[in-house]
């Protein structure tokens, strides 16, 4: 939907499936649960679903085709997604984190440069939580609303920050659910 990566923290994740001359695409935004089928780049069907495992039902042309998402965590992964044309699975995906591997150019940061982003990292949050506490002051909001929204910000930036590093690769494994048929199958008569 967005652009050809699988994943982006803030841009959803995308599943695409080619089914004969069809190009089927699912995307699905964390954020907001909203779910977006398109076909050939025009949209079929858009809804949205927060739990973990979700059936989204469509129509292209008169056949029927249901995409099926299940997780055990939207944050964690992986994230499972099938696309059956009728009852049958026929394509299933599945996409997932892993810790990436260090390139053999990529120096590991020394203690003294850790030490000084974490440093940084500490000064910035605390001018970031006293602008929270007085605009909470000035909107006379209780400091339980204020708190919240740090710890919120605070939660967002990290995942987004662990998402969007290098430390973190998402994959798709694809996989054909339609039985091949063997080279050397019997003939029927």
């Amino acid at each position: 939907m967005h652009d050809d990566t699988p994943y982006h923290f803030f841009k959803g994740m995308t599943f695409r499936f080619e089914e004969g001359s069809k190009t089927i695409q699912v995307w699905y935004s964390n954020w907001s649960g909203k779910e977006v089928i398109t076909v050939n780049g025009d949209v079929v069907s858009t809804r949205r679903q927060f739990g973990l495992n979700s059936t989204h039902p469509f129509q292209i042309g008169g056949d029927a085709y249901s995409v099926q998402m299940r997780t055990t965590s939207r944050l964690k992964g992986p994230l499972v997604c099938t696309l059956s044309k009728g009852s049958e699975p026929i394509l299933r995906q599945q996409l997932g984190f892993s810790k990436a591997e260090p390139q053999e150019n990529q120096k590991q940061p020394d203690l003294k440069r850790r030490a000084t982003q974490f440093l940084l990292g500490a000064g910035a949050w605390m001018v970031i939580a006293l602008l929270v506490f007085t605009v909470q002051k000035q909107l006379q909001l209780s400091r339980w609303v204020a708190f919240s929204a740090l710890v919120l910000l605070g939660f967002g930036f990290e995942l987004y920050r662990a998402r969007n590093s290098p430390a973190f690769t998402a994959t798709i494994i694809k996989e054909d659910l339609r039985s091949p048929v063997p080279e050397h199958a019997p003939l029927l008569e």
